[in-house]
């Protein structure tokens, strides 16, 4: 295996999630890496090879029969040569939240990598883009932020029915309620020996929240876990409640999230 890309939308635990991960002996994570989404994501890949392949002087891809799939791969042997010559691990994990965008294109660079899709409920989601203090449009109106929501777990929904058995959906209640089981069924699938580690940090950290930061760079230190359990969006008012329904509510339903 290449490695392992944890996406999903934005606040919703990636980070998190990835590293929990770290904490397994075989698994390495670093810093978002972003770079691949401009580089091969938004139609770029398709464009760099239909370029060439369809040239009407007989490019270089049509003349030695260069498949799409072969291209998309060999490109990316580049890509996972980068990634594993930085790993300290044999496992090395992005957790670039932007990559549930891209996840065709992910597949077919890297056919070996695996794919955790993790979900977690779009209030929740939501009062955290609010809360979060930063500069991007879903931070400042609760309409974005909540077709933010939709649209990522949409992406999302896609990519479990492309993917097959390289992608496994990551309930993010489950990774509070029961951390262990859903560590246990996270390092199965990506066939990894089972190691406490993972579902300790889960348990015992919570970091990268929009909440309790009283400096900016508060928003990535471990704090107490409890308040991870207060679900701050019930106090919505009911116009708030009925707009996020009328944005999110199918798309809610579909990821089998609670009412």
């Amino acid at each position: 295996m290449t490695g392992v890309f944890v996406f999903g939308a934005p606040r919703s635990g990636t980070s998190a999630l990835s590293w929990a991960l770290a904490q397994h002996p075989g698994m390495w994570v670093s810093s978002e890496t972003d770079f691949l989404l401009p580089l091969f994501g938004r139609g770029n890949l398709d464009r760099a090879y239909r370029v060439s392949f369809d040239r009407p002087d007989n490019g270089w891809l049509r003349k030695h029969d260069v498949a799409r799939a072969e291209f998309a791969a060999h490109l990316g042997l580049g890509v996972a040569a980068l990634y594993a010559s930085r790993s300290t691990a044999p496992v090395w994990v992005d957790s670039t939240p932007g990559y549930v965008l891209m996840a065709r294109e992910l597949a077919e660079l890297l056919p070996d990598a695996r794919f955790l899709h993790l979900v977690r409920d779009g209030r929740a989601v939501v009062d955290s883009m609010l809360h979060s203090g930063f500069t991007s449009p879903w931070a400042r109106s609760f309409a974005t932020a909540c077709a933010t929501w939709r649209h990522f777990v949409v992406k999302g929904l896609e990519a479990e029915k492309m993917l097959g058995d390289r992608i496994l959906r990551v309930s993010h209640a489950r990774l509070l309620s029961e951390p262990q089981t859903m560590l246990e069924e996270v390092l199965s699938f990506l066939g990894q020996p089972q190691h406490p580690g993972p579902a300790a940090f889960i348990a015992g950290s919570r970091i990268n929240s929009s909440y309790d930061n009283e400096r900016p760079g508060d928003i990535r230190r471990a704090k107490d876990t409890a308040s991870l359990h207060v679900e701050r969006w019930r106090s919505w008012s009911w116009m708030r409640r009925v707009r996020y329904a009328g944005i999110c509510g199918t798309v809610h339903r579909t990821a089998g999230l609670t009412p």
